[in-house]
């Protein structure tokens, strides 16, 4: 479970990293490997310094800005150009093109692929059960409920207004993973750009953070006072989980400019994504849900 816990922070923070990177490399033309590089060092700095508490607290904040960012796009999409005007751009667009929408094939696979990946990367992700267990009893359950209806909003209006008006427009974008970030900016100019990227640091920060925060608890709480210094203080735990931090988010930096070396896009990270982490979903259900489910027999399940 340690395993599969880990592999699924790795895969997650990748796509952080690659998405971000992609996203500042089409708005300012920044390189993507120095992109790559230096988003994983912003919000290693932030980790290491706040932890998890000020990760609860920026995560607020940070989906406050993400909504009123949005709210400001969707508005102009709505006033600029209206509804007509797109549904007539989507209905011109030839029928073997094939949309990323419910009516397309690749889109049913996509959907299917999401929903079956994604319950890998909530079930198996540490950074879902530390703020579970960090939390009230009474609250957790609440707040997950809340929160997953309140973040659904954010990719499906960032794919609505961004994604299907670029399409509707007739906007030529030679990278899907690109759409967004170049509608913003076709929209606002340079204040759309601006716009959007700070919504991306948002977005980054809050999952890149919490992401870290998880990998260095499995690390230090573990294996580090597990196996390898049980009667270590408070203060020699801070002092190792402040290095595992730092490590971990610069090894994501040079892993994530690795993948952009050897061609691996973030389609391809996000589709094999469950591939690598869903065998541990059932196994793991089993052994919170059913009395009799044994240690041996969740190692087997997954494997």
């Amino acid at each position: 479970m340690m395993g599969f816990g880990l592999m699924t922070n790795i895969i997650v923070t990748s796509m952080v990293i690659l998405g971000g990177a992609i996203a500042l490399h089409s708005l300012t033309g920044m390189n993507v490997y120095i992109a790559a590089f230096l988003i994983p060092l912003t919000f290693t700095i932030y980790t290491m310094i706040g932890g998890l508490k000020a990760s609860f607290i920026a995560d607020y904040l940070n989906t406050v800005m993400i909504f009123v960012i949005l709210a400001i796009f969707a508005t102009v999409v709505y006033v600029k150009f209206g509804v007509t005007s797109i549904y007539e751009g989507l209905q011109a667009i030839p029928e073997q093109s094939q949309m990323l929408t419910m009516a397309s094939i690749p889109g049913l696979f996509f959907g299917m692929i999401n929903i079956i990946g994604n319950f890998g990367t909530v079930f198996v992700d540490q950074s879902y059960w530390q703020r579970a267990i960090a939390s009230k009893d009474s609250a957790a359950s609440k707040a997950y409920i809340y929160g997953g209806i309140a973040w659904f909003a954010i990719p499906f209006a960032i794919a609505t207004f961004l994604g299907v008006s670029a399409a509707g427009l007739g906007l030529n974008i030679g990278d899907p993973d690109a759409s967004a970030p170049l509608m913003a900016q076709y929209l606002l100019g340079s204040v759309g750009s601006i716009l959007f990227l700070v919504m991306l640091f948002m977005a980054v920060m809050s999952t890149g953070a919490a992401e870290l925060t998880a990998i260095t608890n499995i690390i230090v709480t573990d294996i580090y006072r597990k196996s390898i210094n049980p009667h270590a203080s408070g203060e020699k735990t801070l002092k190792v989980s402040r290095i595992v931090t730092l490590s971990f988010g610069l090894a994501m930096g040079l892993f994530s400019i690795l993948l952009f070396k050897v061609g691996i896009g973030l389609s391809f990270v996000y589709m094999a994504m469950g591939i690598f982490v869903s065998g541990a979903v059932i196994p793991l259900t089993l052994g919170l849900m059913w009395k009799k489910a044994t240690s041996t027999g969740n190692f087997y399940g997954a494997l």
